[in-house]
């Protein structure tokens, strides 16, 4: 293999993109936490790499056959069967257990019943989005899963390992609430690069259950709701004027899912979920940027 398909194989086994939103989310959480120990900043955001990549090779697993269908990760389906995806994981999965283990005893203090009920979140979130419940089938369910693990979830592990005082949270939830509808409403992206197989396998995914124009216009309902909450936010003075910032967001977003409707193919579609994931990480920057205003 030359340099580009080894990038391309790692980038396939381990689909590294996601963490370019929930790494923010949880440094977010840390910082209204008003928690700064960088060691166990720093672990916290390992243990999350660890677990985004556990989703991905369990979601791997489970999706073999259907993206072999829709010619995705094609470099990973020539170099590995699919009983090696799932020794990795499970390689892995016990490897996060450990270091799990080792954080607890570094960080005793720290651990409280708030945080611990976030990381069971977390592992049912992974199991049961890909695997017994199959989450990812279930229509609206897909983005709920979605909408609570790249940003609710994260944001409130960091949150929860910096205080156990749950009225601290309280200030905060309108604003986890737009994260949620964001998130929510943007991860629809994922699934149009993946119709032609989600439509074979009988997946209740968004775009393979309705038309395009039809999925893209719930989609942009969607999206109108969360910004409608950030206004009636605004205008309640619940969040300050400089929140209007965020309707950048809002409008590269509409940017992407134009350029994907006008221009509809699976390369394409890849693109702009792609670009989709950028733009959720631009909400948690700019919102990292209000904070510390």
């Amino acid at each position: 293999m030359n340099l580009k398909q080894k990038f391309t194989f790692v980038n396939d086994l381990l689909y590294l993109p996601p963490l370019v939103i929930i790494l923010p989310a949880l440094i977010l959480g840390f910082i209204l936490s008003k928690y700064y120990n960088l060691i166990a900043i720093a672990s916290i955001l390992l243990s999350l790499i660890i677990v985004d990549i556990c989703a991905n090779l369990l979601n791997n697993y489970k999706d073999w056959e259907i993206d072999k269908l829709n010619k995705k990760r094609e470099m990973l389906h020539k170099i590995l069967k699919k009983k090696q995806i799932l020794h990795y994981f499970l390689i892995l999965f016990f490897i996060l257990i450990a270091f799990l283990i080792m954080l607890a005893t570094f960080f005793l203090a720290q651990i409280n019943i708030y945080f611990i009920i976030m990381v069971f979140i977390t592992f049912f979130l992974i199991i049961a989005y890909s695997s017994f419940l199959k989450l990812k089938d279930k229509y609206i369910l897909n983005y709920v899963t979605l909408g609570l693990s790249y940003g609710v979830v994260p944001f409130l592990i960091g949150f929860f390992f910096g205080t156990n005082n749950l009225l601290k949270l309280i200030p905060f939830i309108p604003l986890l609430i737009f994260i949620f509808l964001t998130d929510f409403s943007y991860s629809i992206s994922k699934d149009y690069p993946d119709i032609k197989g989600d439509r074979h396998f009988k997946k209740n995914t968004l775009p393979a259950s309705l038309k395009n124009l039809r999925a893209f216009n719930i989609q942009f309902i969607m999206i109108g709701i969360a910004y409608a909450f950030l206004l009636f936010g605004v205008i309640l003075r619940i969040f300050n004027s400089f929140y209007l910032l965020l309707f950048a967001s809002f409008i590269i977003q509409i940017l992407i899912l134009n350029k994907t409707i006008k221009s509809y193919n699976v390369k394409n579609s890849r693109k702009m979920h792609f670009y989709t994931q950028l733009n959720e990480s631009i909400i948690r920057l700019i919102i990292l940027f209000i904070i510390f205003l």
